[in-house]
């Protein structure tokens, strides 16, 4: 990113971290192993980004993106949670 920018800046990618961590969370309550791991890692970076692109093309406001991504976050960490508290 500073080399994109040709700056460093302190909050250069502070966008990136919430559908980064979301990517890693998803993917790993997807793959089913309670860790993370890189296949479901893709899984959730690919869902992410289909969200991501849908609610755009859907024309929903900016300001709402993150709270949309951040409640399907919650659910993959419940199922995620819900799944390894019955084994």
């Amino acid at each position: 990113m500073a080399s994109r920018n040709q700056s460093a800046q302190i909050n250069g990618a502070a966008a990136f971290s919430m559908p980064a961590l979301s990517a890693v969370f998803i993917g790993r309550s997807v793959a089913g192993q309670g860790k993370p791991n890189a296949v479901g890692t893709l899984i959730g970076a690919t869902l992410v980004g289909v969200l991501d692109n849908g609610l755009v093309m859907m024309s929903v406001p900016y300001y709402s993106l993150n709270a949309i991504k951040g409640v399907v976050l919650a659910i993959a960490l419940a199922s995620a949670y819900y799944t390894t508290k019955e084994e």
